[in-house]
C-alpha cells in the first residue's frame, strides 16, 4: 500500500512539473523577444497545442493511476517540459 500511494504521489507531482514548464514556456515566450526568434522552430501555437496535449495526458495517467505514454514528438515536448519544469525558477 505504500509503495502504491508514493507511486500516486510521483504522479501527482509529475503535473506539477509540467505544468511549471508550460509556465517557464510561456514566460520565455512574453518577456524575452530573443526567445522567439532564436529559440522557436515551430510556429508558436504548435507548441501550446502540443504542451496543451502533453498536460492533458499527465494529468489523466495521474487520476487514472497509469503513467502517460507519449510516441514521437509528444514525448519531445514532454522530456522539455519535465526538464523546464524542474529547472523553473
Amino acid at each position: 500500500m505504500l509503495a502504491t500511494a508514493t507511486i500516486t504521489r510521483e504522479r501527482r507531482e509529475l503535473v506539477r512539473i509540467v505544468k511549471a514548464g508550460i509556465a517557464d514556456f510561456e514566460d520565455s515566450v512574453q518577456n524575452d523577444p530573443r526567445f522567439r526568434r532564436d529559440c522557436l522552430t515551430e510556429p508558436l501555437s504548435t507548441y501550446r497545442i502540443h504542451h496543451e496535449r502533453v498536460y492533458q495526458e499527465v494529468k489523466a495517467a495521474a487520476s487514472e493511476d497509469r503513467e502517460p505514454h507519449f510516441t514521437g514528438d509528444m514525448e519531445r515536448y514532454f522530456d522539455r517540459l519535465v526538464y523546464d519544469g524542474l529547472n523553473a525558477g
